[in-house]
């Protein structure tokens, strides 16, 4: 699924607003309605409600991509993690065989 962001200006291109004219509908500066598009701020729900006005679709809509995008990259990070973690308890493991070695040869 597309992070927020995305979606908003997917659907923005779709209903054939321009930036400019998107941000004064909403309204708000086209520099904020661009940071929001560009995923530099998040916007608040005050303004989400607005934009799922505006475009006439539920604003679950919009979060439900939200989430999903948050979910996989929660899933991501941990599975990164966890592959780092059995990287780093190989080392470890590959170290005590040395040590214990080490210890039974003497």
């Amino acid at each position: 699924m597309k992070p927020l962001n995305e979606k908003i200006k997917e659907i923005r291109i779709a209903k054939g607003y321009t930036l400019r004219s998107f941000a004064k509908e909403i309204p708000i500066s086209f520099v904020a309605y661009r940071n929001i598009e560009e995923g530099i701020t998040h916007p608040p729900w005050d303004r989400i409600l607005r934009i799922s006005k505006i475009f006439d679709i539920e604003v679950t809509e919009l979060i439900h991509a939200e989430n999903n995008t948050l979910k996989m990259n929660y899933e991501e990070k941990l599975d990164l993690l966890n592959k780092k973690l059995l990287t780093e308890l190989s080392i470890v493991n590959n170290k005590l065989d040395e040590i214990m070695k080490i210890i039974t040869s003497n």
